[in-house]
């Protein structure tokens, strides 16, 4: 029997995956689906005009609440620099070096988001699976997103299809994780699964 093989190296498959995982990044970590914030009337801290509410969040409201910082956040982002389109011949190095702002203001979006994101208060019955939400969003979503910038400001397309490639894995874990919390936004796949 024939080994199977993938042609991963394809200029087109690299070109059709470096565009998925843009896609993820943007659209699958954050969601493009509405979702309402809660109606809780306490008070508020402000980061970066978004208001994150104080005190202690049941997970009802904890999921509104991060979906709604999701939503704004992705919305920042669609009215930032527009995705790269890089061909059926793959990301070059002077195409990924002119997509740089767009991956650099993917990066900053989700550093910002993951800082709200922090300041919610879970009540105690969520609140480890809150904090390994988190955990995973920094380490797969936030640091993964600046590691893309770098290596797309870089021009380093092997580089930084491979780290992309690497992370779809924690992507879909993290997905997971966020519907487990009732998440309808954050690190929703739907849309990921689509791309």
């Amino acid at each position: 029997m024939k080994p199977h093989s993938r042609n991963t190296h394809s200029p087109a498959v690299r070109a059709l995956t470096v565009a998925a995982v843009s896609s993820t990044f943007v659209l699958g970590g954050l969601g493009l689906s509405a979702c309402g914030g809660g109606d809780d009337t306490s008070s508020t801290t402000t980061t970066s005009s978004v208001s994150v509410p104080s005190g202690q969040l049941s997970a009802d409201k904890l999921a509104a609440e991060a979906d709604s910082l999701c939503t704004a956040t992705n919305q920042q982002l669609k009215d930032g620099p527009a995705p790269p389109d890089f061909g059926e011949d793959g990301p070059q190095s002077d195409e990924m070096k002119a997509a740089a702002p767009y991956f650099q203001a993917t990066a900053d979006g989700q550093q910002q988001l993951y800082d709200q994101l922090s300041q919610l208060q879970p009540a105690s019955d969520v609140a480890k699976d809150w904090q390994a939400f988190l955990k995973s969003y920094e380490t797969n979503v936030v640091e993964q997103s600046a590691a893309l910038a770098d290596l797309a400001a870089a021009g380093d397309q092997d580089k930084f299809f491979s780290t992309a490639l690497d992370g779809q894995a924690a992507l879909q874990d993290l997905s997971a994780m966020s519907s487990g919390l009732g998440m309808k936004v954050c690190g929703a796949s739907d849309t990921a699964a689509s791309s």
